[in-house]
């Protein structure tokens, strides 16, 4: 089973969600995300939120859509997103896709980006226009080409990775270390079909990006 999450970031931000990279995917809503799905065809199974981010007219649209609805309080310990996260924990799954979790309000996006470890290693990836990224622990792993994104970069989420080996792109390494605030591996390109990743310690996050004026044309087939 592959679930997405739509968030209620701005849809500026957001991917084709018609996109084949989501063709077989069981769609949640989050808030103003469940309105989004809504307007855009698209039927999600399960919808969370307190739902202040939408009007008493989109409420009760949204009500009305025969989904299966959580309502919280605006008074709470999580946020929605994190509600729906784990929700999807308690559930098999082989890949979550976090979207519209990007843009706005950079406590929100800060936090959205490091709920990745609830689920490593890579079966939460956040996805929008420009990046995917997923978060990486101890192990090897092969990731592919993209045509949306033709950047790679790891990102330190330890203070310090250790034995960090990068093949099959542009700048590769062997055994090297990286740590928080470095900018080793930023902006490398893959050239084979795929990377090939190992770390022998710490996590990283994981990001395939594009620039934002090539975006749109991969996400319209361009």
């Amino acid at each position: 089973m592959r679930f997405a999450i739509l968030a209620g970031g701005p849809t500026a931000q957001l991917p084709d969600l018609n996109d084949p990279l989501f063709s077989d995917v069981q769609w949640i809503g989050v808030d103003r995300g469940t309105l989004v799905l809504l307007e855009r065809h698209i039927h999600p199974i399960k919808a969370f939120g307190d739902f202040d981010s939408v009007n008493a007219e989109e409420r009760r649209y949204i009500a009305s859509q025969d989904i299966d609805i959580d309502y919280f309080k605006s008074e709470k310990d999580y946020t929605d997103l994190e509600i729906a996260l784990d929700w999807v924990l308690e559930h098999p799954h082989d890949a979550c896709f976090i979207v519209g979790a990007t843009g706005g309000r950079l406590d929100h996006m800060l936090i959205n980006v490091q709920m990745l470890v609830k689920n490593v290693p890579g079966k939460f990836l956040l996805v929008d226009k420009q990046n995917s990224v997923t978060l990486l622990c101890p192990g090897s792993y092969n990731i592919r080409k993209s045509t949306y994104f033709p950047y790679l970069s790891l990102i330190a989420f330890s203070p310090a990775i250790a034995g960090l080996t990068i093949e099959g792109v542009k700048y590769p390494l062997q055994q090297a270390h990286l740590q928080w605030g470095s900018s080793l591996c930023i902006s490398n390109e893959i050239v084979d079909d795929e990377a090939r990743i190992t770390i022998e310690d710490g996590m990283v996050f994981c990001v395939q990006s594009t620039d934002f004026d090539h975006a749109h044309h991969f996400f319209d087939g361009k």
